[in-house]
């Protein structure tokens, strides 16, 4: 009987009439949600059917990004008017007013979704989603509740993944067996076209059908039971590694007092992931307990995790203040800092308070995360401001700026290594989140192309007496790396030469050497030269490359410069040669001042 009765619910669940009842009550608790859902789907499958103009497909994405976030917005509003029983005029005031917001985000898009955009938008993102997937929008506030709900909310979602992961591999396996059984054209568009109904559609139907019913439902504290493997999991495994990685972190701390070295960056990021899978097996902690209650290791851990982290915060603060200090503000540094606080309020406020309050943990982090991208404070202005003023300390360093017209000139002095790399990542960071446009005040004329649209930053630097540095490149192991190839293939007259050698040398000891008949032309990287070999053993002349490479470093790589800087004349005892370099890569160590070819291409012609 319970085989025919799992059949019968693996049926029902997959089955159009009980989808269609879905739809029905989910989008009678759920109206303005089911309506978003279904227009992202009709807009995803207007952007793959194609033929829209370039304008209109901005405005079609647009649109989506900006009813994601409404979905997301909207479903918790509805989910907290029920909750919290709200009057419905009260929350069609509510709907309206977040309406509008959203209408007034839609407007302010770019055309260009540069990098500060991006993470305005994921933030904004993630705030309805803390709320969502984190138990945020709790029916009650004790902990236990609050953690059913965090678990009963992840596990509606993975049903809901794996009912969509299933169905959408049952009916490509469909289409995919007629086409290859009985020769029907099936495009390959029709499975994406599937699959955005079914993430779009169908997946958000069915997530928010099993959100409604937990809400719905009076659903008792020993409705959800911790699995025993989950409970074998934290207690034998996860706890475990927590306390290794804790002490590993107390001895670093400890390293960092009596020695005084300032902690690396990256202690940041580990900090911030050891407080978040321990807040996360402390707020389960209750549930373990009531269930498969709890082991002297566990119960200490949960009581104190709280205390523990505490010191491992100021290391926190002492590496991330560090490299602002070093580096000034960028976007990520200053969520870091922000994580920081809010995981030292998080602390106190479960330090001082009898009773954990953990269902506060979700409200905080939204709060926070909206606090970064909002007002004069906000991430954004805070870190422009930051690197500007960095750029600009730099450019007074270095006379980079006319004391007459104030803008950018060349540097008159010599600019160190570190600071040639830091001006490099300023550039970098500035341009890739702002098109340099903090900058426009200060870069000339020569620095525009057309009046719309700057340079590249390589050039700047180089206009600046620099050469471009990345921020992986090391001073002792700085290589530059060059490339050219001439405008037009050898545009000397040839006929006059008596013999004429073609070769393509590489500095593999493989690749190094051409023969022709008896000649052998070869290239010596480690002199940087060309040799050319009579039988193998008479050496006719060894020519440097120098000059030409002294030539070319001059300019940037490029694939369209004039034959004469690639080309010297080579003089024997009794003969004259002429080089002329179609293509040559090589690699240039500025801190040695040291050149390596790397590989060279052209010809070697024998003069009457």
């Amino acid at each position: 009987m319970e085989v025919i009765s799992m059949r019968n619910r693996i049926v029902k669940t997959f089955s159009i009439s009980h989808f269609i009842t879905i739809f029905k009550s989910t989008f009678k608790f759920m109206p303005i949600p089911s309506i978003i859902s279904i227009l992202i789907t009709i807009s995803f499958l207007l952007m793959v059917e194609g033929g829209l103009r370039s304008s209109t497909e901005k405005i079609v994405r647009d649109i989506v990004i900006t009813l994601g976030l409404g979905f997301f917005y909207f479903l918790n509003l509805r989910l907290y008017s029920f909750v919290k029983n709200i009057s419905k005029k009260i929350e069609i005031i509510l709907s309206a007013v977040l309406t509008i917001l959203l209408l007034i985000f839609y407007l302010k898009l770019p055309d260009d979704y540069i990098y500060r955009y991006i993470m305005r938008i994921s933030i904004l993102l993630v705030i309805p989603v803390i709320f969502l997937f984190t138990g945020g929008v709790g029916r009650k506030n004790d902990n236990n509740s609050y953690a059913i709900s965090v678990l009963y909310i992840q596990k509606i979602l993975a049903e809901s993944l794996l009912h969509l992961l299933i169905l959408f591999g049952g009916i490509a396996s469909i289409l995919w067996s007629l086409d290859l059984l009985f020769d029907i054209d099936i495009k390959s568009e029709i499975f994406l076209d599937i699959l955005i109904i079914l993430s779009y559609f169908y997946f958000p139907f069915f997530f928010m059908n099993g959100v409604k019913n937990f809400y719905k439902e009076e659903i008792i504290e020993g409705y959800f039971i911790i699995g025993r493997p989950i409970n074998i999991l934290f207690r034998y495994i996860v706890i475990p590694l927590l306390y290794i990685y804790i002490i590993i972190l107390y001895i670093y701390f400890i390293k960092v007092i009596f020695l005084w070295d300032w902690p690396i960056g990256i202690t940041s990021y580990l900090i911030t992931i050891y407080s978040f899978i321990g807040l996360f097996s402390t707020v389960f902690s209750g549930l373990r307990e009531k269930d498969y209650g709890k082991s002297p290791l566990d119960r200490f851990y949960s009581k104190h995790f709280f205390l523990m982290i505490l010191p491992l915060l100021a290391v926190f603060y002492l590496a991330i203040f560090k490299r602002i200090n070093d580096y000034g503000f960028t976007e990520n540094r200053y969520l870091l800092l922000a994580l920081a606080l809010w995981i030292t309020f998080i602390s106190i406020v479960n330090i001082i308070k009898k009773n954990k309050a953990f269902y506060t943990i979700p409200l905080s982090l939204a709060i926070v995360s909206l606090l970064t991208i909002i007002g004069p404070w906000n991430m954004f202005n805070i870190s422009k401001n930051s690197q500007l003023n960095r750029f600009k300390d730099f450019a007074k360093k270095y006379n980079l700026i006319s004391e007459t017209s104030g803008k950018l000139i060349p540097s008159n002095m010599e600019i160190s290594f570190e600071d040639r790399k830091s001006i490099s990542s300023i550039l970098t960071y500035l341009n890739s989140s702002y098109r340099l446009e903090p900058l426009k005040e200060l870069l000339p004329d020569s620095l525009y192309d057309g009046g719309k649209k700057y340079k590249d930053i390589h050039k700047i630097t180089e206009y600046l007496g620099f050469t471009y540095v990345d921020r992986h490149q090391s001073e002792i192991l700085l290589g530059n790396y060059k490339s050219f190839t001439v405008e037009e293939s050898y545009s000397r007259n040839l006929n006059g030469g008596k013999k004429l050698y073609s070769f393509n040398l590489r500095s593999h000891e493989n690749f190094r050497k051409n023969r022709f008949e008896n000649y052998t032309v070869q290239l010596d990287s480690s002199l940087n030269s060309i040799e050319l070999l009579k039988d193998d053993s008479v050496k006719i002349f060894t020519h440097t490359l120098k000059k030409i490479l002294d030539r070319t470093y001059k300019i940037n790589n490029s694939y369209d410069i004039p034959q004469e800087i690639m080309c010297d004349t080579i003089k024997t005892r009794d003969r004259r040669y002429l080089l002329l370099l179609k293509s040559l890569n090589y690699k240039y160590n500025s801190y040695k001042k040291r050149y390596k070819v790397s590989s060279v291409f052209g010809l070697l012609i024998e003069e009457e």
